[in-house]
C-alpha cells in the first residue's frame, strides 16, 4: 500500500542521513584535531574540548530531523502518483509541476550564492595574508634568537643597566655568537612589564611643535644584530654613552619630519623636553617594529644608560651562526653563569616570532578556506545531480528529438546552458552576499578592501568553472543517448 511505501522510502532517507552524520562525527574529529593546532589563541579549558557522548547525541538527532525533514515530501509525493499512469509509462512522461522545478532550481542557486559568499570571504582573508607575509620589515629575522627575561633587585636605573651589560656580554661570549643586543622591546615582541620605552615630544629647537616619538633603549650592537640599515651618520660608540648631549640614532620618519631629510638630521640636536637635548649622530631606516600590519612611526635610539626608569622586563636579541646547535640550552647557560638567579621563560627565533604574529590570519584564511570548499563541493554535487536527474527525466524527449535529427551538440548545449543559466542566478545573489560579508569581514582584513573587484571577480569565475564542469558531465552522458534503444524501452 502507499503506507508501505512511504515507509520503505523514509527508511532509506534515514539510513542516508545516519551514514552521512557518522561522516560527519568522523570528519569532525580530524577537523577538531587541526582547528586546534592551527588556532593561535588557546581556549580556556581547551583540553575539555573534545567528541563526548553529548556530540554524537546531537549528532544523531540533527542527522534524524534532516533525513526525516527532506525525505517526508518525496516519500509522500511518490505514493500520490498515478500509479495507473506510471505502469503505462505516463509518469516517465508527465512533466513535473512548475513548482517542484523551480524548487530544485531554487536550491542549486542557494547553493552556488552561499558557496560565492564563502569563497569570496576566503579570497580575502587569504590575500590579507598574503599581504601580511609580503610585507618587509626592514629587518633581517634569520638567525636571530629573542631571549626575554625578567630581572629583579636592581635599586636603580644604573645597577640594572649594569647587571643586564654583564648578561649581554656573556651572551656575545658564547661560540657561534655574531653579535648581541639589549633592550627593552624586540621587533615582533611588546615585552617590557611597567614600560617598553617612553614617549616624547621632540623638535629641532625647544620652542618649536614636538612629534611625538618613541624613544627606545638599545645597547651599540642593537644595529647590527638586527641589521637594521643607516641611511645617513653613524652608531654611537661605548665610550659616547656617557657624553652630554647624549647620542641618539633617530628613524626616517622622525628625521624627515622634524630636519626635512636624512642627511640634514645628521649633527643636529634633538630637543625632548624638560629641557633635555641629544646630539643626533644615525639615522636608521624605518621598521615594522609592532608587525607587518603597523608603522612604526617616529622613533628615537638612545643608549640604556639614558633610561629614566628600570623595567622589570628586557629582551636579549641574538644573532647566531646558522650552524649553531643547541641553541637555546647554550644561551641560557651563559645568562646563568652571571645571574644564577635570573629567569629565562622562553627563548625562540625571531622567525617564529614572525610566524606567531601572522598565526591569526593564516588561521582566517584555512578556516573559511575550508568552509568554502565544503560549499563549493555542495554546489558542484548539487547542480551535478539536478541535470543528471532533469536528463533522467527527459530520456523520451530527448530521444525523439535525436530521432528527429536534432544533433547531439544542441542537446548537450542545452543542459550545460541550463546549468549555467542557475549559476549566473546564484552568482547574482552571491555578490549581494559577498558585499555583505566583505563589511562583516573588513575588521579582519588589512592591505584589501571589503569590496576588492579582483577577489570577487576570481571567485565568480571559479563558481562558473566549475559549474560548467558540473553541467558537462551530465549532458555529455544526455548527449550519447541511443535514441532507437530508448524509445524501445519507453
Amino acid at each position: 500500500g502507499r503506507g508501505r511505501l512511504v515507509e520503505q522510502l523514509m527508511t532509506e532517507s534515514v539510513l542516508v542521513g545516519l551514514v552521512g552524520g557518522a561522516l560527519g562525527v568522523a570528519l569532525s574529529v580530524v577537523g577538531l584535531r587541526t582547528f586546534l593546532t592551527l588556532n593561535p589563541q588557546t581556549l580556556p579549558r581547551e583540553a575539555a574540548v573534545h567528541v563526548d557522548l553529548r556530540v554524537l547525541g546531537f549528532a544523531a538527532v540533527l542527522s534524524l530531523a534532516t533525513a526525516l525533514l527532506f525525505g517526508l515530501l518525496p516519500a509522500l509525493r511518490a505514493a500520490r502518483a498515478n500509479l495507473a499512469g506510471a505502469v503505462r509509462g505516463a509518469a516517465r512522461t508527465a512533466t513535473e509541476g512548475k513548482g517542484i522545478r523551480s524548487l530544485r532550481g531554487g536550491l542549486v542557486v542557494a547553493e552556488v550564492a552561499l558557496s560565492l559568499t564563502l569563497v569570496a570571504g576566503a579570497g580575502l582573508l587569504l590575500r590579507t595574508f598574503l599581504q601580511v607575509q609580503g610585507q618587509a620589515l626592514g629587518i633581517q629575522t634569520a638567525g636571530v634568537w629573542s631571549v626575554p627575561v625578567t630581572p629583579t633587585g636592581y635599586d636603580s636605573p644604573e645597577s640594572w643597566v649594569q647587571g643586564m651589560e654583564a648578561v649581554r656580554t656573556a651572551l656575545a661570549e658564547v661560540p657561534g655568537v655574531q653579535s648581541a643586543a639589549l633592550s627593552l622591546t624586540v621587533p615582533m615582541q611588546m615585552t617590557g612589564g611597567r614600560r617598553c620605552c617612553w614617549t616624547r615630544n621632540v623638535a629641532a629647537t625647544a620652542d618649536a611643535d614636538g612629534v611625538r616619538t618613541q624613544m627606545h633603549p638599545v645597547s651599540t650592537d642593537y644595529f647590527t644584530t638586527f641589521q637594521l640599515p643607516l641611511l645617513a651618520g653613524r652608531v654611537w660608540t661605548p665610550s659616547e654613552t656617557s657624553m652630554d648631549p647624549a647620542p641618539v640614532v633617530v628613524s626616517e620618519p622622525l628625521a624627515i619630519q622634524v630636519f626635512g631629510s636624512a642627511t640634514a638630521a645628521v649633527g643636529r640636536t634633538l630637543h625632548h623636553g624638560q629641557g633635555l637635548t641629544a646630539q643626533i649622530v644615525g639615522v636608521a631606516a624605518d621598521d615594522r617594529h609592532y608587525g607587518a600590519e603597523y608603522e612604526h612611526g617616529p622613533a628615537a635610539y638612545v643608549p640604556l644608560q639614558e633610561m629614566p626608569f628600570q623595567s622589570d622586563r628586557a629582551v636579549f636579541a641574538v644573532r647566531m651562526d646558522p650552524s649553531a646547535t643547541d641553541v637555546p640550552a647554550r644561551l641560557r647557560d651563559a645568562i646563568w653563569s652571571v645571574a644564577p638567579a635570573l629567569p629565562v621563560p622562553q627563548v625562540q627565533t625571531l622567525d617564529a616570532l614572525v610566524d606567531d604574529a601572522s598565526a591569526g590570519r593564516r588561521f582566517d584564511s584555512a578556516l573559511f578556506g575550508s568552509l568554502a570548499l565544503v560549499a563549493l563541493v555542495l554546489a558542484a554535487g548539487g547542480l551535478y545531480g539536478l541535470l543528471l536527474y532533469v536528463a533522467s527525466q527527459r530520456r523520451r524527449d530527448l530521444a525523439i528529438r535525436l530521432a528527429l535529427g536534432a544533433s547531439r551538440g544542441h542537446i548537450q548545449r542545452s543542459l550545460v546552458l541550463g546549468g549555467l543559466g542557475l549559476t549566473a542566478a546564484g552568482v547574482g545573489l552571491g555578490l549581494l552576499g559577498s558585499w555583505a560579508s566583505g563589511r562583516f569581514l573588513s575588521s579582519r582584513l588589512w592591505g584589501v578592501e571589503a569590496g576588492d573587484p579582483g577577489t570577487l571577480v576570481g571567485a565568480s569565475l571559479l563558481l562558473l568553472a566549475i559549474a560548467l564542469l558540473a553541467s558537462w558531465l551530465p549532458a555529455r552522458r544526455a548527449g550519447r543517448t541511443d535514441p532507437l534503444e530508448t524509445l524501445r524501452q519507453e
